[in-house]
């Protein structure tokens, strides 16, 4: 084997040594401080989602049939101001079964509706006027806040604003200052929303309710919350 191969290897084995070599002996290790911001608020709901069921009764020896519940309802949501595009059907049942209603004086038909309240003044008059036209039975569903997605966007700001201040005192404790953020995640944070309400309920005989009326409807707020965690470089 002559001198100028050996030599060639020689090169070759040295070229694959030096591209081995750790790139970090060459550039400074990246310091960096992590820290969670948060901000949270709390608002009155302005869309409230109440389930409504009007079902026939006898009324002494009447029947007071769905037709008429309609009449009465629809009365009621115009007598409140109430906007008949937030009010939709959930289910309906033997609303068509006229005959058999005449042969089965225990069958009743019956409706129920979901509708949207977004002025809280229209609740005690509306749950009033279901009362007294003996609706079978009407609760709250749930409770929400129209402008969340706003609130939401703003609370998420602040977070990051948090976090900057929050890395800031603590860099400062250690003898450096921030930089440039290098990393952020924005954390899934569920909405804190129950409620207390009054549940307006009518005994299963017809005509046999049971309710208060003139209570007055409290609702708990409802939390919204944004939180994210955030890499700062350190300097």
């Amino acid at each position: 084997m002559n001198k100028p191969f050996l030599l060639s290897i020689a090169i070759v084995f040295a070229s694959i040594a030096a591209i081995a070599q750790p790139m970090t002996d060459h550039r400074p290790e990246t310091r960096y401080i992590e820290v969670s911001g948060s901000a949270e608020e709390e608002v009155t709901p302005d869309e409230i989602y109440f389930s409504i069921t009007l079902r026939e009764y006898f009324d002494g020896k009447n029947r007071v049939d769905i037709d008429q519940l309609d009449k009465r309802f629809l009365k009621a949501l115009a007598d409140q101001g109430i906007d008949r595009k937030n009010l939709e059907v959930q289910s309906i049942y033997g609303c068509q079964y006229k005959e058999k209603k005449k042969d089965d004086p225990n069958f009743f038909a019956s409706k129920t509706y979901r509708l949207k309240v977004t002025n809280l003044a229209q609740t005690d008059p509306l749950l009033a006027s279901l009362a007294e036209m003996k609706a079978s039975n009407f609760y709250i569903e749930r409770t929400d806040y129209s402008k969340k997605e706003e609130l939401q966007k703003q609370l998420k700001i602040k977070a990051v604003k948090n976090a900057k201040a929050k890395a800031d005192y603590l860099a400062e404790a250690l003898g450096a200052t921030v930089g440039e953020a290098l990393y952020l995640r924005e954390a899934e944070t569920p909405i804190y929303n129950p409620y207390r309400a009054n549940t307006y309920m009518m005994a299963k005989d017809a005509g046999g309710m049971e309710s208060n009326p003139d209570d007055d409807i409290q609702h708990q707020k409802i939390k919204f919350r944004g939180e994210v965690a955030v890499h700062f470089r350190l300097k």
